[in-house]
């Protein structure tokens, strides 16, 4: 039991009293049942009261933040978990995604695409019909054929692009003049 001095409140059966956690220096509260609070900076009473009571903070914040060794432990495992997420997750979940849309999804996505695009960067191209069928002719080799896709290559003009290329989702790919 609980007994506060200066509350008007009577005994508290302490497993119905929460602590928070101590965080770095800065006050501590003790939930009561009622819905009360009593909040302390008084660490080591708190401390003493989670010992007497046997119950420890779910998840010693202090700890962790107090000693470098753990900061750079965290800093260190957050950085490889993004970096695995980088080089290996988002590829990963791309092609899955990719793969995985069906084509008449992913023809009106590209139409919307390349709506968006004319509207804002595009503009017809300043190649000659001959300079485009050369270089469809040399890529075409390279296209794959076992996809399920229909690949075909468009050629744009773009001040803002640059030279460029882009892939649509239903197999469009688009190069941009320089």
């Amino acid at each position: 039991m609980l007994h506060f001095e200066g509350v008007e409140a009577g005994p508290v059966p302490a497993r119905d009293v929460t602590i928070t956690p101590r965080i770095a220096n800065s006050p501590r509260r003790v939930c009561l049942p009622d819905g009360g609070t009593v909040e302390s900076s008084d660490h080591e009473v708190l401390a003493a009261l989670e010992q007497q009571f046997h119950r420890g903070p779910v998840l010693d914040v202090h700890r962790w933040e107090s000693r470098l060794r753990y900061i750079l432990f965290a800093v260190l495992v957050i950085g490889a978990a993004a970096g695995a997420m980088v080089t290996w997750g988002i590829p990963w979940m791309s092609r899955g995604i990719a793969f995985g849309l069906p084509t008449a999804v992913a023809g009106g996505m590209a139409d919307g695409a390349m709506e968006l695009l004319a509207e804002s960067y595009l503009q017809p191209s300043r190649l000659s019909a001959a300079r485009q069928a050369e270089v469809t002719a040399l890529l075409a080799p390279y296209l794959p054929t076992d996809t399920g896709y229909h690949y075909r290559i468009l050629f744009r003009d773009s001040g803002v692009l640059g030279a460029n290329a882009l892939a649509l989702p239903d197999g469009t790919i688009v190069f941009t003049d320089a």
